[in-house]
C-alpha cells in the first residue's frame, strides 16, 4: 500500500483529534467509558481548555503516525491501547513544551 499524502495525514489528524478531545473530556469527568484512561485524571485536570485542545492535537499526531499507513484499519482490539499510549506521549511533550 503506497504511503498517504501530507494532505491525506492532515485530514486523519484532524478527525482523530476531535476523538483524543472527547476521550480527554471524559477523563476529567469520571466517566466509567473513561475507566482505562483513569491514570491521566489527575495530570488532564491541571490543564486548561487551550492545553486539552493542544494535547489532543498530539495525540492525534501520534496516533496517526503510529497507525501508518491507515489508522481505520488499526484491529479494534489494539486501538484502546494505542489511544491510551498516544494520550501519555502527548502528555509528556506538552509538559516539555512547558519547561521550554
Amino acid at each position: 500500500m503506497a504511503k498517504p499524502t501530507a494532505k491525506v495525514k492532515r485530514a486523519w489528524i484532524t478527525q482523530y483529534e476531535a476523538a483524543f478531545f472527547y476521550t480527554l473530556d471524559q477523563i476529567l469527568r469520571n466517566d466509567e467509558n473513561a475507566e482505562e484512561f483513569s491514570e491521566f485524571h489527575a495530570q488532564a485536570k491541571r490543564l486548561t481548555a487551550a492545553q486539552l485542545h493542544v494535547v489532543a492535537k498530539y495525540a492525534s499526531e501520534y496516533f496517526v503516525e503510529k497507525a501508518n499507513p491507515n489508522p481505520g484499519k488499526v484491529p479494534e482490539n489494539k486501538i484502546g491501547g494505542l489511544m491510551k499510549e498516544a494520550i501519555g506521549e502527548a502528555l509528556k511533550r506538552i509538559a516539555n513544551d512547558e519547561q521550554a
